[in-house]
């Protein structure tokens, strides 16, 4: 898919899990083979970003921005 959207100059996007990123080698392989561009399937949702008042977490957020930036940034 990857390949046909970068011919035809468009993103090809799913929805990703960053508790799934380095648990599964063939999840991360079909990330970053068949798609360009990644959006969090949950990890942006209110409950996990502030789980508790005066409390945030990002981490498993940033951990896709991360995936995303290895994997994309150079192509």
């Amino acid at each position: 898919m990857r390949t046909a959207a970068r011919r035809a100059a468009v993103l090809i996007g799913t929805a990703a899990r960053s508790e799934l990123l380095n648990s599964d080698p063939r999840y991360d392989a079909t990330l970053a083979r068949e798609f360009n561009s990644l959006t969090p399937e949950s990890d942006l949702k209110w409950d996990r970003i502030h789980p508790a008042p005066d409390v945030y977490n990002f981490t498993p957020t940033d951990r896709l921005v991360a995936f995303s930036r290895g994997r994309w940034s150079s192509r």
